[in-house]
This record gives C-alpha cells, sequence and structure tokens, in this order.
C-alpha cells in the first residue's frame, strides 16, 4: 500500500476499469508501457476501445496489435515515426489540434474526454507525492480530463523541478514498471552540413540581447546552438515546450540565466526535456532554476505574449508566396504535428519587441521549399496573417507589416537560385 489508500496492483488488475467502449487518452512523453499493454489485452476482450495517442513510440507496436486485431480504434493527436505509415493506409486517423487546444476539449466533447489515463510516475516521495519526470508535456491535460488516472512507478524517473507533480491519491490504482526500457525521443543527431550553419549564421543576427528563446525540434533547429546562434546576445533566457540534448548541456551550464525575462524571471520553463543522457538529466533534476510544466501552461499565448522579447524559433516543411506556413503536412501526408507552433508564433508576434522565425532548407528532396502555391491537400500550420520572418541559407525574408507582392519578391529571394526564375513568373 501507498499512503495506505492506493495498492499496488498488476498491470492487469488496473486496467478493469477499462469496458466495452472506452476511450484511452496516451499523452505525449515517456509512455506507461506495462499498462498500455494491459490495456491492449484488455481490449482484446471487451472490444470496441478508442484510443487517442499523442506521439507514441514505445506503445506503437501494442496498439497495432489491437487496431489489427479489431479491438481498438486509433487517433493520433501527433504522428510518430511507425505510425506515419499506418496513417498513410488509413489503419489509424489523425486529429491535428495545436497544444492549447486539447486542454479545451470541443463543446460537443463530454466533460470527462477520457475514462482512462495511464502515466509513468516517480517514486513517490516521504509525502506521497510522484512526478511526471522530465516529460510531462500535457500529461495533467489528460490526467484532468480523465475518470481514472492509472500510474506506473519508476524508480529511473526524477523528481523535477515545477508543477508537475501529482499526489498519489489521485490515482485509481498504481502499478510498478517491470524494469524495461524507459525514455523517449532519442536525441536527434544536429544537422552538420554547410546549409545548417549558414541558416545558424543568419538566426543569429535576429537574436537581441535581453531575449527569450523558444526554439523547436528538428535536425537543423538541434544544430543552432552548435553553431553558436546564442553566442553572441547577453541576458538570454528560454521559455519553450521542449528542450532539446544539444540545448540542455548549455542551459545547465548557466547560458541562459534568464536575467531579463519578463515571466518566470530567472527561471528556464519548460515542458520536456528530450534527452537520454543521464548525466544532463541528473543535472537537470538537481537544478532549481529549471522547471517543468504541463504544457498548457508553457504555450499559452497571452503568457507568451507577455513575455518580453520573445523570439520563437520553429521549423516548416515549405512556405508559399503569400506567407501561409505548412509545419504538419505537405500534400496528403501528414507530419508530427502542429505542437505548439501557433500558439508561439502568435505569442511572440504580440510580444514587445519579439518576433516569430521560420526556418527551413531551400530544398527537400529535389524541390523547392518556398512555393507559388501549397500542394492540394496542405494543412496550413500558420496563416499568412501571422507570418513573420522567414530564414533559408540564402538570408532572409521579412514578412510582417509588408505587402503581398513585397511578401513574394521577399520569398522568392531567400528561394534556391535555381528556383527563382519559375517562381518569379
Amino acid at each position: 500500500m501507498i499512503g495506505s489508500t492506493v495498492p499496488i496492483v498488476t498491470p492487469d488488475e488496473a486496467v478493469q476499469c477499462v469496458g466495452k467502449g472506452s476511450h484511452i487518452g496516451l499523452p505525449i512523453g515517456i509512455e506507461a508501457t506495462d499498462l498500455i499493454d494491459a490495456i491492449v489485452r484488455r481490449a482484446g476482450v471487451v472490444g470496441g476501445v478508442e484510443v487517442t495517442a499523442c506521439g507514441p513510440q514505445q506503445s506503437w507496436a501494442s496498439l497495432q496489435r489491437a487496431v489489427a486485431g479489431g479491438h481498438a480504434t486509433v487517433v493520433l493527436d501527433m504522428i510518430t515515426g511507425a505510425a506515419g505509415a499506418a496513417l498513410a493506409d488509413g489503419r489509424v486517423a489523425y486529429g491535428p489540434t495545436a497544444f492549447s487546444a486539447l486542454a479545451a476539449p470541443a463543446p460537443s466533447q463530454r466533460r470527462c474526454r477520457f475514462d482512462v489515463v495511464p502515466v509513468v510516475v516517480s517514486e513517490p516521495d516521504q509525502d506521497g507525492y510522484v512526478s511526471l519526470g522530465h516529460t510531462p508535456f500535457n500529461k495533467l491535460t489528460y490526467i484532468e480530463q480523465s475518470r481514472h488516472v492509472l500510474g506506473e512507478i519508476d524508480s529511473k524517473q526524477r523528481d523535477m523541478f515545477g508543477s508537475a507533480r501529482l499526489h498519489v491519491s489521485q490515482f485509481s490504482a498504481l502499478v510498478q514498471h517491470s524494469g524495461g526500457p524507459s525514455s523517449y525521443a532519442p536525441a536527434r543527431v544536429p544537422a552538420q552540413s554547410d546549409v545548417a550553419r549558414q541558416i545558424a549564421d543568419w538566426v543569429r543576427s535576429l537574436i537581441p540581447d535581453g531575449a527569450t528563446v523558444q526554439v523547436g525540434p528538428g535536425k537543423i533547429l538541434s544544430a543552432l546552438a552548435g553553431f553558436g546562434v546564442f553566442d553572441d546576445a547577453n541576458d538570454l533566457g528560454i521559455h519553450a515546450p521542449v528542450i532539446d540534448a544539444a540545448l540542455l548541456p548549455r542551459v545547465l551550464a548557466g547560458h541562459f540565466p534568464g536575467s531579463a525575462k519578463t515571466v518566470n524571471k530567472g527561471k528556464v520553463t519548460t515542458s520536456g526535456l528530450l534527452s537520454t543522457v543521464d548525466a544532463d538529466l541528473d543535472a537537470a533534476s538537481r537544478t532549481p532554476s529549471l522547471e517543468l510544466h504541463d504544457m498548457r501552461y508553457v504555450v499559452d499565448i497571452g503568457r507568451i505574449a507577455s513575455q518580453h522579447r520573445m523570439v520563437a524559433i520553429n521549423g516548416a516543411l515549405g512556405v508559399d508566396l503569400k506567407g501561409q506556413i505548412a509545419s504538419d503536412s505537405w500534400g496528403q501526408r501528414a507530419f508530427g504535428g502542429a505542437g505548439g507552433q501557433v500558439e508561439f508564433t502568435i505569442g511572440a508576434a504580440l510580444s514587445p519587441g519579439g518576433r516569430s522565425i521560420i526556418v527551413l532548407p531551400s530544398t527537400a528532396l529535389g524541390g523547392s521549399t518556398i512555393v507559388e502555391n501549397l500542394p492540394t491537400g496542405t494543412g496550413v500550420t500558420v496563416t499568412s496573417a501571422w507570418a513573420d520572418t522567414v530564414v533559408t541559407e540564402f538570408g532572409v525574408a521579412e514578412l510582417r507589416g509588408r505587402s503581398a507582392n513585397e511578401r513574394r519578391d521577399a520569398l522568392i529571394a531567400i528561394a534556391h537560385p535555381d528556383h527563382r526564375a519559375s517562381l518569379g513568373q
């Protein structure tokens, strides 16, 4: 027993609350694999289980078995790796949703969006509190929308600073993790190409002293810190949904003191650390100035906009000559998800002295990433009304406050030279 109220049970005992038609929510981050495997087994008995999964990784093989057996349907809030193939052939569905929208279910949805949400937690402390570890992301949001919360205690999970903690009394059941791997998002290898270096040189010139920065995930984005993008500016801070493995050592070394931040002054605020380096994660758990909060806190547009000199740096698949930005789909194919890009684009644009920067190589798969019109079927992640600054290896296109013709000319100027003539026709 823990706290004399919540028993430790087996995963199969814990998931007896799953019945026919139950809606399971799987938030992003380190996954409760033992509980998810048990949910899949339970789905084989009761049938008709609905699953909403946000970026599944370790659980994906189990979810595929449930889908293949006809015991469950799966909707992805965010797409990762192998899930893309299942989406392409119609085995699962995709629900493109910004992170902040997940915190406010549509009016048609019942008050409790989910029946069951399983999460991995740390060992309880002496007061019965557990941590959601270094990948809390949107777990608290899912938990607050669920009738039953199941906890999988993993001794390898660290108790981090911030608000991503729960008391054991908030769980319907707790299980002990069996000891298998429990990591999330192996570190991306930062791009070391000349293209990435040239993009970094342009971005460096856009970072003012006293800026609070957000850097999204991606190979080129992961390379920015290594190429010295943040080395010239003073008194930088971070407010971002994720901090990746390339940036985390610099955070721990004090390169982002946040002394000029207008919100959470002196704190690095994030929802997750995309690192598998134990030494860095151990150090993070001992750093009070590094706080982890739920995604809805970090991606709140009002909070972002209140941060003076907020600079949001994100990637995209492509941009059309009107300034429409596509980051989570290209044609009929979906990639990843919108994440918090919409909120940070708008928030940074509203921030005093802030800006939103989209970085991308000028070409991909042999074609131009700057196009006359987005391919048919492409979803627009950021509308032209909020387009601000676009950077390729060939320069910077400033779009905010410019006419349609001026935007067109600015974007053509940073397209690959081989494609400029056709774009200018």
